[in-house]
Order: C-alpha cells, then sequence, then structure tokens
C-alpha cells in the first residue's frame, strides 16, 4: 500500500508540474539555436503587470529594442499594437507563465508580422509596487511556434544581480536574461 501511495504522489507531482508549464516547440527551438546570422524581431510594449493591473510600456520595449541592437543580439522592430493578454493570477509563477505564454502563443498567429520572430516581457510587481516578484520572456517564430522561453525570479541570478524593485529594474533582467540565453546562440 505504501508503495502505491508513493507512485501515486510522485505521478500527482508530475502531472502538477506539467500542467504548470509551457512548451518551446522543438523545431522552432532548433532553428532558432542553429540561425548563423541576424535575425528580426517584432518587440511588443512590455507587460508590466501589478496584480490586476497591466501596463502596456512602450517605453521599455524601446529600451529592449535598443539593447538588442547595442548587444548585437537582433534588429528589434516595435510593434505597432499592445499584445493585450487576458493575464491569469497563480500562487504558482510557472502557471501564470504557462498561461501568458499560451495567450501570446494564439495572438502571433493571428497577427501578419513581418520580421523573423516576436518577443513579449512580462514584469510581476508586486501588489503594492514595491518590488518585482518574476520577469518572464517569450520568443515565438513569425508562426507563433514558441522558440525560446525565459522565466526568472528572487532563485536566479539575475536578480541577484540586480535585486528589482522597479519595472526598469525588471526590464534590466530581462535584458539579461536575453543575453544568457541568447548570446551563446547568435555565436558571441
Amino acid at each position: 500500500m505504501r508503495i502505491f501511495n508513493y507512485k501515486f504522489l510522485v505521478l500527482l507531482t508530475i502531472l502538477t508540474i506539467l500542467w504548470g508549464c509551457i512548451f518551446e516547440s522543438p523545431h522552432a527551438k532548433r532553428k532558432f539555436q542553429s540561425r548563423t546570422g541576424p535575425f528580426t524581431v517584432t518587440v511588443y510594449p512590455v507587460n508590466v503587470i501589478k496584480w490586476d493591473e497591466t501596463e502596456h510600456n512602450k517605453d521599455l520595449a524601446k529600451r529592449i529594442i535598443k539593447f538588442l541592437q547595442d548587444e548585437k543580439l537582433a534588429k528589434g522592430v516595435p510593434a505597432d499594437q499592445d499584445a493585450k493578454l487576458k493575464f491569469k493570477r497563480s500562487i504558482i509563477q510557472s502557471h501564470m507563465a504557462a498561461n501568458s505564454g499560451n495567450a501570446f502563443i494564439q495572438f502571433v498567429k493571428k497577427q501578419k508580422i513581418t520580421t523573423d520572430y516576436a518577443l513579449l516581457v512580462d514584469i510581476l510587481i508586486n501588489r503594492k509596487g514595491r518590488s518585482v516578484k518574476g520577469v518572464h520572456l517569450y520568443l515565438t517564430d513569425k508562426n507563433g511556434l514558441l522558440a525560446c522561453f525565459g522565466l526568472t525570479n528572487s532563485k536566479w541570478e539575475e536578480f541577484h544581480t540586480v535585486r528589482p524593485v522597479t519595472k526598469e529594474d525588471g526590464c534590466t533582467v530581462a535584458e539579461m536574461m536575453m543575453k544568457r540565453l541568447w548570446q551563446k546562440q547568435v555565436g558571441n
């Protein structure tokens, strides 16, 4: 009976983890990782999410575009609209990221972007607006297939380095994530 309970708990744990996951497309990920030259990316206004409020921040998107070009990671192009997604709050950050990521994937599939990729960054601010609790980034190909996904919070190096309090600090964390996730993949 104990073995059955143990197996059940392991299975339940695995299913809970998978339920809160977002999966990169193996094809899109391989293509992204194997590219040899520069790529273009439509950068959507950054979603600054404070509990039930979402700000679509174009200034942070412009900052990301400049960062991508300065670091020679990509040629960013500002999106001509916001990615207005229904954000679902959860006590489990991976569930929030999965919901937003899947919504962004569906959003991009309906768009006619002219760049190679589309990028959205979420910055999660605590209820009182006094600190950043998490940062997510989603990079899809032009067809909406997820090529790269990043999630970070206080357990990650970027947070320890920046100690983010403001949305601008959260943007710095996102930039560090892109550098970590993309730089080795573009041969820099």
